[in-house]
């Protein structure tokens, strides 16, 4: 190993330190000075969006698209710092364009702005291999659509760049200056130690007659009478241990012919002793190779169980979306056909879009709950059990309407109530009438019923879900909670809804959900504490 000479450090150590700090300095300058060109991009961005914007009223009244055209072409050969121009109409028509004759098809996926919002919003946009900022403002206060303006960051980046390169020059000469003060500082700190070690040096090749002179009177001048005090403790304990080792070699002379005695008693020994250790090394490397494979394993499974948590996540969302997809498109259909039919009255449009919107409300909600759903904070509220059952069935309304299936609910009790999360118990209500509802079509019921009842049982709420399609075969029974089992094609079922359901209420509630066969159809029945409201 290479030795360092104490100066030397003293010298780096200084360097590094000043080198660190004007490092640290001149990164919060070049942070403070990005959020600074990035506002003025901001501004200015928003401000040719407003001009922009107030100038494009009077085309889009008189539908003069040629000159919006025209006005934004001219726009973007004067500003270089502009990528991109569109303008979209609130029915998502794009009605002028800088992007030629092919409009990006990713832009609009990515453009999720409300078209009828006043205010301006800034949002960062990758386009391509080059870093956006796209500014959106509003036309006459969003009522006409909205203008899109892509701001480029190369200024930004070129303004970074050449900050950088003003700076280095007073960086070096900083580091250069504490270069300079480090080595007079060092060889200043340094001279006393050196005196000290040379002397050290002496002392070790046999010197003990050594006495440093002490100079001053800091820690050095306490270091070197300490040295010299310990030199002279040492000379007199060197005389003593001549005299020490004169004796010893007396009682060394009586002892040989007891070592010879021994000396085979321990040759016996050693040789054990080589077992022993042999024995020991091997079993060593049998431990690390059991360790090492143990460890192997505990990485493969933890990959694995993170895997398999992504996987559940998705195929949970996927399965609990489905069916809010299906009944917005039937609630579609059923507008069109009104309206084809000119039976579309504006009290039915209303009632129509209320529905569309709890059911987009309810798969925003879902999609939240499942990105939290092993959080332990989630809300904890009392809540009754009737109203999230109304909820989901006018969810799932139209889709049972179109299969002809009649549902029928039964209130044992006026008010029943739980504690917990109220999305996730509905989310579990809304599996099993869906398991219902496709038992029911799967199996062509004539008359199909789905029947709900809704009571209390000795201090617990229960929840009982029954059809008429004819049951669950008593081979599987057992099975239709666990993970991934499932008796659909694979593209109508993942296996995961009702072991969803039961680790919701078990770990959730505190409660129970099982399934049994009864006279003409399957029942599910959900127990959880009832909670007083």
């Amino acid at each position: 190993m290479i030795a360092i000479p104490l100066k030397t450090q003293y010298i780096f150590g200084i360097c590094g330190l000043i080198l660190f700090v004007s490092a640290t300095l001149l990164l919060f300058v070049r942070v403070e000075f990005n959020k600074q060109l990035d506002n003025e991009l901001q501004k200015r961005g928003i401000s040719i969006a407003r001009n922009l914007a107030e100038a494009s009223i009077k085309p889009l009244i008189t539908e003069n698209h040629v000159a919006l055209q025209l006005m934004i072409n001219d726009l973007k050969q004067r500003e270089e710092d502009i990528h991109y121009i569109y303008i979209i109409t609130n029915q998502q028509q794009i009605v002028a364009h800088t992007f030629g004759l092919t409009f990006p098809p990713g832009l609009l996926s990515f453009d999720r702005t409300d078209m009828r919002a006043g205010k301006h919003i800034v949002q960062p946009l990758q386009l391509g291999q080059e870093q956006l900022e796209d500014v959106s403002v509003g036309i006459q206060g969003g009522d006409f659509g909205r203008v899109h303006i892509g701001i480029s960051e190369k200024l930004l980046k070129a303004e970074q760049q050449k900050m950088l390169l003003n700076n280095t020059p007073f960086l070096a000469l900083i580091l250069l200056m504490g270069a300079g003060g480090g080595w007079w500082f060092a060889a200043k700190i340094t001279k006393p130690i050196i005196a000290l070690s040379n002397s050290v040096k002496m002392v070790a090749k046999g010197r003990l007659d050594i006495v440093i002179p002490v100079t001053t009177h800091d820690e050095l001048g306490e270091l070197t009478a300490a040295f010299n005090s310990m030199t002279d403790d040492l000379r007199k304990r060197t005389e003593l241990q001549q005299l020490t080792e004169n004796e010893l070699r007396q009682k060394a002379a009586m002892l040989e012919d007891e070592i010879a005695e021994r000396q085979m008693a321990q040759e016996e020994l050693a040789y054990q002793q080589c077992q022993l250790e042999a024995f020991n090394r091997t079993l060593e490397d049998r431990v690390k190779n059991a360790l090492a494979q143990l460890r192997i394993k505990d990485r493969v499974m933890l990959a694995q169980g993170r895997q398999a948590a992504i996987g559940e996540m998705i195929n949970n969302i996927a399965h609990q979306w489905r069916q809010p997809l299906n009944n917005l498109g039937l609630i579609v259909q059923n507008i069109k056909a009104d309206y084809d039919c000119g039976t579309l009255t504006a009290e039915a449009m209303t009632q129509d879009v209320n529905k569309m919107m709890d059911t987009i409300m309810f798969m925003s909600h879902t999609i939240n709950d499942f990105s939290s759903f092993f959080s332990p904070d989630k809300k904890m509220t009392i809540f009754n059990i009737s109203q999230g059952l109304a909820k989901v069935i006018a969810m799932i309304e139209a889709s049972l309407s179109k299969q002809d299936i009649q549902i029928v609910i039964t209130h044992g009790d006026t008010d029943v109530a739980v504690e917990g999360n109220f999305n996730e118990y509905n989310q579990v209500l809304l599996n099993l009438l869906n398991n219902a509802k496709d038992a029911l079509v799967e199996r062509c019921v004539e008359h199909p019923v789905i029947s709900v009842y809704i009571t209390r049982e000795e201090g617990q709420a229960v929840v009982r879900v029954r059809d008429n399609a004819g049951g669950i075969p008593d081979t599987i029974i057992e099975q239709v909670f666990d993970p991934y089992f499932t008796t659909k094609e694979l593209d109508k079922g993942s296996g995961i809804g009702l072991y969803m359901s039961k680790t919701i209420i078990k770990e959730h509630f505190n409660g129970s959900i099982t399934a049994a066969n009864v006279a003409d159809g399957a029942e599910f029945t959900i127990s959880t504490p009832h909670a007083r409201t």
